[in-house]
C-alpha cells in the first residue's frame, strides 16, 4: 500500500502508461491552483456553516464484497481512469493521498474551483464524502485564505459532487451497492 505522498502504479499522477502521461499532459490547472490546493482541502471553509455547507457536499456509503480494501483502492484507482479519459467537464482529477484505508481525489474544476472526494474504507463499507472546498477559484493568489472570510457564502455546486460518485461508481470494475447515506 502507498503511504501518504506516494501514488500506486494505476494512479493518473503515476504517469507511466501512455494513458497516464496524455492525462498529465492535458492538465489544465494552473500551477497557483495545485499549490494552494492542499491548504484549501485541509482548511476547507465552504464546510464551515452549518446548513449552507449541505448546497455544495454530498455523502454516501456503498457496500462490496470485495476483501481487501487495498483492492478497493485500485478498482477505484482503475474506474477513475476510465472517468478522466471520457471527462466532458473539462475537470481535472488528482489522486492526492493513498493511505490503507483512506483515499483523496482533488477534482478541479474548468474555473479551477477545489472539489474534493474522500473516501473512508471499512471492512465491507466505503464511506464516501465529496464537497466543494471554498467560494472563490484557485486560479486567484491567496484564494485559499481569501475563502476562509467568505466561508458564510452560499454556492450550489449544481449537484456535481454527487454525478462524479456516480460516473466514478458506473466505472468501477467490481460491484458496489450504494447505500442510503
Amino acid at each position: 500500500m502507498s503511504t501518504e505522498g506516494e501514488v500506486s502504479e494505476t494512479s493518473p499522477l503515476k504517469g507511466e502508461d501512455k494513458t497516464q502521461t496524455e492525462t498529465a499532459a492535458r492538465s489544465r490547472a494552473t500551477p497557483c491552483s495545485r499549490a494552494q490546493a492542499p491548504l484549501q482541502s485541509c482548511l476547507r471553509p465552504a464546510m464551515w456553516f452549518p446548513g449552507i455547507n449541505r448546497l455544495h457536499s454530498h455523502t454516501e456509503v456503498w457496500r462490496t464484497d470485495t476483501s481487501t480494501p487495498q483492492q478497493n483502492i485500485e478498482s477505484i484507482q482503475r474506474a477513475l481512469m476510465k472517468v478522466i479519459e471520457n471527462d466532458k467537464t473539462r475537470s481535472d482529477f488528482y489522486i492526492n493521498k493513498v493511505e490503507s484505508y483512506f483515499l483523496q481525489i482533488f477534482v478541479f474544476t474548468r474555473a479551477e474551483w477545489l472539489d474534493v472526494i474522500e473516501m473512508h474504507f471499512e471492512h465491507d463499507k466505503i464511506k464516501i464524502f465529496a464537497f466543494s472546498s471554498g467560494f472563490l477559484p484557485l486560479f486567484l493568489p491567496g484564494a485559499c485564505l481569501l475563502n476562509v472570510v467568505f466561508f458564510w457564502v452560499p454556492f450550489l455546486d449544481w449537484g456535481m459532487n454527487e454525478k462524479r460518485l456516480r460516473w466514478l461508481q458506473s466505472q468501477l470494475d467490481v460491484p458496489m451497492e450504494r447505500l442510503a447515506a
